[in-house]
């Protein structure tokens, strides 16, 4: 994925299901599972576990901004693709 670096790209990523916003009483009637996620943005960094996407950049005064940053276990990554502009 290194030559992918500050382009945009379309990921399709594993996340879990679930998170109760309240106290519950665990018994077998709790939700689990898997949700297939899709995120469009450009790849900013990378290490050996996750990847950084970033969908909505700036240039402000000649500084690169960035807004709506999301950190993707490479584990949980099931596809990603260049996307042409």
């Amino acid at each position: 994925m290194k030559n992918l670096i500050n382009k945009p790209v379309y990921v399709e990523w594993l996340d879990s299901l679930g998170c109760s916003p309240r106290w519950e009483i665990i018994d077998d009637d709790i939700e689990m599972g898997v949700v297939l996620c899709k995120t469009l943005g450009f790849l900013i960094k990378e290490s050996e576990e996750y990847i950084l996407i970033i969908p909505h950049l700036a240039e402000v005064d000649e500084n690169r901004q960035g807004c709506g940053d999301m950190m993707i276990c490479k584990k949980q990554i099931k596809k990603i693709y260049e996307i042409s502009l």
